[in-house]
């Protein structure tokens, strides 16, 4: 799985990548992306073997609920699942 942690630690907070243009699934995304189990709890500020940049295009991105989370209450109702629109 590609998930990014972007909080402190014990502090639920993260990305969790499951679809890249034509690549869907967490599993297919690392494997075409070649990334394994070596990558886990890497810095993404400090590693030289991966790393997020900009490509400064903007996009714009729908939001809807989260899928396969129906054991999560309330919180499964909520819309922080995001999408990118493709036009």
């Amino acid at each position: 799985m590609l998930n990014i942690v972007t909080g402190k630690e014990n502090m639920p907070q993260a990305v969790l990548i499951r679809g890249l243009e034509s690549i869907n699934g967490p599993g297919r995304i690392t494997k075409h992306l070649m990334i394994d189990q070596s990558f886990y709890a890497t810095n993404l500020i400090q590693s030289e073997k991966i790393w997020i940049e900009s490509n400064n295009i903007l996009s714009d991105f729908i939001t809807t609920r989260r899928i396969g989370i129906e054991y999560a209450g309330e919180w499964k109702d909520k819309p922080w699942r995001y999408v990118r629109k493709i036009e």
